[in-house]
């Protein structure tokens, strides 16, 4: 990659341009707390301390980022690589944003305690790191050829997904928890009570 580092005003601004060999985004923690300006190293004598204030410069950071082909991501319920481009912005005191858009890859989505593939998913960010906005369709393998397509279709925030299930052909809510729980029919004579009772409890949560 490529950086520049100017000063000026007291303020170090580093402009970079770098492409990552390997990483992880986390989505499911909240930010890291930072030490106050009020804290005291014990052991760091008073005249270090005050040394270290003097020579200190608030740093800003502008990074154009790609995060290459081996970048993964976890949380939300996403298990996926990641790919495409950010940018970066990181300013002293306050949350570091960024915008852009990443693709999932390779990926899978967790709903209803089931590992579903996702068919589509990408990631927006335009603030903070750590949420960005979803659009994921994850779906379940090995269904009879009548189901065209089932699985859950992911909206919202990761701080606030919104997750609604989908089907091709249509089918009522109990259907779709049933395929996508028990890979069975609603109908099915091989359903137990236990599975019955867990498809109607999700059909209400909906």
């Amino acid at each position: 990659g490529q950086a520049q580092a100017t000063v000026a005003n007291h303020r170090l601004r580093i402009t970079a341009n770098v492409r990552a060999d390997k990483g992880h985004l986390s989505l499911d923690g909240a930010d890291k707390p930072t030490l106050g300006d009020d804290v005291v190293f014990v052991g760091r004598s008073q005249e270090e301390q005050d040394a270290a204030t003097q020579y200190h410069f608030p740093t800003e950071l502008s990074l154009d980022f790609d995060v290459g082909e081996q970048f993964k991501v976890t949380g939300a319920g996403i298990d996926a690589n990641l790919q495409g481009k950010l940018h970066l912005e990181v300013v002293p005191n306050k949350i570091p944003r960024a915008t852009g858009a990443l693709r999932l890859r390779n990926g899978t989505y967790l709903a209803y305690g089931q590992k579903l593939k996702i068919k589509q998913g990408n990631l927006y960010f335009n603030g903070i790191l750590a949420n960005p906005s979803l659009s994921v369709l994850a779906i379940r393998e090995n269904l009879p050829s009548k189901i065209e397509e089932l699985g859950v279709k992911v909206t919202g925030t990761a701080q606030q997904p919104q997750a609604k299930l989908v089907s091709t052909p249509a089918m009522t809510d109990k259907e779709k928890i049933s395929w996508l729980l028990f890979g069975q029919d609603l109908t099915s004579s091989a359903q137990s009570q236990t599975q019955v009772a867990l498809i109607g409890a999700a059909a209400a949560s909906l």
